[in-house]
Parts: structure tokens; C-alpha cells; sequence
């Protein structure tokens, strides 16, 4: 069986002025062709990793086109998805093919693609070109933005259960074994689906607390049922302001769309009753730092979750930091701060030097002042790292140079990672790689909302979420919308 496999990914924040181009696919060292990408994803908690898995299994010839990915930004340039879509269009000439399997993100919005539907757009085109009889299966990122479109071209798509994303791979192998079934005619999709108006926060979703932790138990549990193919509940993304945003439970049975739709209807009916506990109350930096230095011990995890460029924030609001230094913290690690021109200041004056320089806040009005520092350059570093933790694990990661600013405070010092590619700090190697251990620290503050949770709670003796600026805020309400359907909670009280 002969599968083609393609992989481009883009979770885009509509909010933000960081257009995504071909340089942001290639600043992070994410674009794999063809045969590269055996190499790249095999062994890796991934899509194509999963599927690479599968393959041997299911007796699969997985032919590969391209695996591209972007740090979250803004809207994705027309020039960039014509490539990369086009990159996966055209490997269907070494066809004839089986079927087609797809690691995708969801929730890309895309200049020339039918209303920013980027992911949509992509799988219609592809079942223009191979028609109705050879089959298409998805795998998304919960945070997707469902539309038709997506439901009707593919066969069969396959979301994430958890968040923070640690079966990826998992729903991967699902989605292969699947699609091997349907090659062989076993099974005959039906679909049920139901809407939700709502765009929850996005740390009150996480699949650890409730809701959504019953409500992934309950997916379980109707995937042991007869007849049941799948069950997934898709999340939206809360700062996309596009009209198709919503939340959705979507089940696909065995030819029996009255179960599938039953199912779905049940699991959106939870979610909705429980919709009170999506309810966020802000934590302030001043309010949140105290709370850190009341710790007797142990490390204190602050995630800047508003600032997480794993969302289409900037990743260079230094308001926490700020705050840390005006507080004169003893041991405390900030980072990653992109900030590519304090890089190569930092580069250019070399290990052991003290400089004073300007960092951060340089991007926009959304995400703060810059601030100026002086300290000295501790470690230069090229960024690149091994993912050890449960998201990823196994695949390889680069920050691009970097370094760490050693900032001295009355107490002892800051240390500050500085890298030039945006990046969400979802595993401690991001900092271990840099030397930087991030339990010998009383604090650590990291950009990120809900994916370091992973592998930072297993270590921490505390999680204490900050709200500083940013376009990724927990108070989605306080966003600009214009386009998503009204009424909607909690823009509106239902």
C-alpha cells in the first residue's frame, strides 16, 4: 500500500503583525523534503514520527514530500503556503498512490487559501487531484479551526486528545492503522459533529484539570463501544478572529451516524454544562512574584502565558523580568526571550564580558517597554538541543545563537536566555543546553501557557501562572474580535 505523507504546520495568531513567510519556515530549521524527513521524525513523539512507526506494522511505502513548520505568528504569506502546499500537491505524480496521510496543525490562516482556511484548502485540493475513491486521513492539533471543508475532504481526521501534546504519536499510529482500513474497504466513515459557541482560555482547557480531564476519559471510553472509529473534541484557538472559531465535539463511527452524532452531542452537552469552570481570574506580576518569594523551597515554575510565542506572542515582553530585578530575586532564570539584536551584541562581546544593552519589548505596543540591563555574558551557545521531555521527545530542536546574560541583583543574580528564533520553552534541555539547571534555581520564569507543563511539574514544587502583557492573554474577551460569530462565551453571556 502506498501512502503519500505530508507534513506543514501553522497555528496562526490574527491578532499579530509577525507575517509568516518562507524565512520563518526556515529560521528554525522545520523544512524536510522528501526522504529527509525519514530521518528527521523516526523515533520522535510526532505525527510523522507515529506514522513512520505504523508503517512497518500496516506494511505501508510511505513516499514523503515535505515536513514544514513555523513558529505561532501572524497571518501566512500566500508566496509560503503555495510552496509548501504545492510541494505536497506535486508529490502525487509519483503516484498512483493508496492513500494519503497528513500531519497538519488546524488552525492555519493563509493568504490565498479559500477564507484563510489553510488546512481546508489543502486537503480539497488534494482530493480534486486523487478523486473520491482513494482515501485521506488527517491528523490536527486540538487547537484547530474547524470548517466543512476539512470534514468533508478527508475520510477521516484524528485530533490530539491531551494538552500539553503528549500523544502525538499515539494519535498518529491511530490514524495510520485506520486509513490501512479503509484501504481495505473494512470500514465506511460516518460523522457526527456538534458546534460549541466558545473560546475558552486556553490554560483553563488543559486535559490535567476539569473540564476537559473527564471529558478525555469519556473519548476513551466511546472508543471501546462497537462501531465507534474515533472520538476527538477540538478546543479552537482562541486568537484566531476568523468566523469558523469554535469549540466541537466530532466523532466518526462504522456507517452509523446516528451513534457518531449521539456521541458528539454528548460530549459537547458536558462541556457546555461545565463551561463555569473555563472562568479566569488574571494574576498580576507584582502579586504573583510575592507569591514566589513566599515559597519556603523548592523551584517556583512562572509561566508568562501571555507572552508564549507557542500562541503568537513575540516571546519579548520583559515586564516579569522587570519585575524580578526591581525585587532584587537571589536565583532566578528567565527565558527564552527572543531578541535576535541583543544576540549579536551579546555574541559580538564574547564570554566574560559586561555589557550593557537594551532588551526586549521591540516588536510592539501589545507586549511592553524594552528595558536596560547591564550584565555579563555567561554562555554563548549555537541553540540546539535534544527533546528529553514527554512532548516531542526524541526529535531535535533549535533556538538558533543564543546565549545567557548574568545579571547581577543584591541578592545573587538573574540569568536571562536570549535566543534569535522564536521559541516556546516547552522542555528544560532549552535551558540544560545553555547550562543552565532549572532546579538549582528559586525561580524560573518561561514563555509558554499550557506545553511545559509536561516535563517542568514533575520538577517543580510550585506552577503559578502570570498574566503580563501579550497577544496570547487568558481574558480573551479583552481581544479586538470582529469576525467570530456572536454570541459566544465568554465574549457574551450564555
Amino acid at each position: 500500500m502506498r501512502v503519500l505523507v505530508g507534513h506543514f504546520s501553522h497555528e496562526t495568531n490574527t491578532f499579530s503583525n509577525v507575517y509568516t513567510g518562507l524565512p520563518q519556515f526556515s529560521a528554525s530549521r522545520k523544512v524536510t523534503v522528501g526522504e529527509e524527513m525519514r530521518q528527521a521524525f523516526a523515533g520522535t513523539n510526532t505525527g510523522v514520527g507515529g506514522y513512520i512507526a505504523a508503517a512497518g506494522e500496516l506494511g505501508l511505502e510511505l513516499v514523503f514530500t515535505v515536513g514544514a513548520s513555523a513558529a505561532p505568528s501572524g497571518l501566512v504569506l500566500k508566496s509560503a503556503y503555495d510552496h509548501f502546499s504545492g510541494q505536497i500537491l506535486a508529490g502525487l505524480e509519483g503516484g498512483p498512490f493508496d492513500g494519503v496521510l497528513l500531519a497538519l496543525h488546524g488552525a492555519m490562516c493563509a493568504q490565498g487559501a479559500e477564507d484563510l482556511d489553510g488546512e481546508g484548502t489543502l486537503i480539497k485540493r488534494l482530493r480534486e487531484r486523487v478523486g473520491p475513491d482513494v482515501p485521506i486521513v488527517v491528523t490536527l492539533d486540538l487547537h484547530t479551526l474547524l470548517t466543512d471543508r476539512m470534514l468533508e475532504h478527508a475520510d477521516l481526521i484524528i485530533w490530539y486528545k491531551t494538552y500539553p501534546h503528549v500523544d502525538m504519536a499515539d494519535r498518529a499510529v491511530e490514524a495510520a492503522r485506520l486509513l490501512a482500513r479503509l484501504i481495505r474497504r473494512e470500514i465506511k466513515p460516518a460523522l457526527g459533529v456538534r458546534r460549541l459557541p466558545l473560546l475558552a482560555p486556553i490554560t483553563r482547557m488543559r486535559t490535567g484539570r476539569q473540564p476537559m480531564q473527564g471529558i478525555v476519559e469519556r473519548m476513551v471510553e466511546i472508543e471501546r463501544e462497537p462501531g465507534v472509529l474515533t472520538a476527538s473534541f477540538v478546543h479552537g484557538f482562541p486568537y484566531a478572529d476568523v468566523p469558523y472559531n469554535c469549540a466541537a465535539a466530532v466523532v466518526y463511527t462504522d456507517g452509523h451516524h446516528a451513534l457518531a452524532q449521539r456521541h458528539a452531542d454528548e460530549l459537547a452537552d458536558r462541556l457546555w454544562s461545565q463551561r463555569a469552570l473555563l472562568a479566569y481570574r488574571a494574576a498580576p506580576i507584582p502579586d504573583v512574584i510575592d507569591r514566589a518569594l513566599r515559597e519556603p523551597s523548592g523551584l517556583i515554575v512562572i509561566p508568562d502565558v501571555s507572552d508564549n510565542p507557542g500562541g503568537g506572542g513575540t516571546g519579548d515582553s520583559v515586564e516579569v523580568l522587570r519585575e524580578l530585578l526591581r525585587r532584587q530575586v537571589d536565583r532566578a532564570a528567565f527565558g527564552g526571550l527572543w531578541d535576535p539584536g541583543a544576540v549579536g551584541l551579546l555574541h559580538n562581546a564574547g564570554e566574560g564580558t559586561e555589557i550593557t544593552l537594551r532588551l526586549g519589548g521591540k516588536v510592539d505596543a501589545f507586549h511592553g517597554q524594552p528595558l536596560d540591563v547591564t550584565g555579563v555574558v555567561e554562555r554563548l551557545h549555537d541553540g540546539t538541543f535534544e527533546y528529553k521531555g514527554p512532548m516531542s521527545r526524541g526529535a531535535r530542536g533549535t533556538m538558533g545563537p543564543c546565549a545567557v546574560l548574568r545579571i547581577p541583583t543584591e541578592n545573587g543574580r538573574v540569568r536571562v536566555l536570549v535566543h534569535e528564533y522564536r521559541f516556546q520553552v516547552v522542555d528544560p534541555e532549552m535551558f540544560r543546553c545553555v547550562g543552565i539547571e532549572p532546579t538549582a534555581e528559586r525561580i524560573v520564569v518561561l514563555k509558554s501557557s499550557v506545553h511545559f507543563r509536561a516535563a517542568f511539574e514533575p520538577i517543580a514544587a510550585q506552577v503559578i501562572e502570570v498574566d503580563g502583557p501579550g497577544l496570547v492573554p487568558q481574558d480573551v474577551a479583552s481581544l479586538p474580535w470582529r469576525h467570530v460569530p456572536r454570541p459566544i462565551f465568554p465574549l457574551d453571556p450564555l
